[in-house]
């Protein structure tokens, strides 16, 4: 990353997204806020960032971002669906959630919203005919198996 950038650094009940501007998080204050974003005395960042996926869709992020850091410029990446949806299983599974390490994605996009990964229903996915109607994004093969770790970018 540029020297002139930090991210903010993960928590143990926020893991790597703050939610600070659209929960319950923004109640406890700008200094807990801050505390995600240590700069050592010798840091030369000039921009801080953090990202939360769902600020996108909260009604009260934008009007507290801007109240708090008006001038603030806002970065939003917009990806595919069935690639979020990859990529939400992924970051389920990394951080031990049991349906998502249950079940491979296949299993989970098609388990369906009347039975919710983790319940007693979830655990008989539909018939095969069912789940062959979905898969796994960009054409790839379901995930059966705990992902290999991604390499970082320099």
């Amino acid at each position: 990353m540029h020297p002139s950038v930090a991210s903010s650094l993960p928590g143990p009940q926020t893991l790597e997204e703050v939610q600070f501007f659209n929960g319950n998080n923004y109640h406890k204050g700008l200094d807990w806020y801050m505390g995600f974003f240590p700069t050592p005395p010798n840091a030369s960042a000039d921009f801080l960032f953090e990202k939360s996926s769902s600020y996108f869709h909260s009604e009260d992020a934008p009007k507290r971002a801007a109240s708090l850091v008006p001038k603030a410029k806002i970065i939003t990446i917009l990806i595919d669906p069935s690639d979020r949806a990859y990529s939400w299983y992924q970051h389920q599974r990394s951080h031990g959630d049991p349906a998502a390490l249950r079940f491979d994605f296949h299993a989970v996009v098609t388990t369906g919203p009347e039975a919710p990964p983790g319940s007693e229903a979830a655990a008989s996915p539909r018939t095969e005919a069912q789940r062959s109607k979905a898969a796994a994004p960009a054409g790839r093969a379901p995930v059966n198996k705990p992902p290999r770790p991604l390499a970082r970018r320099q």
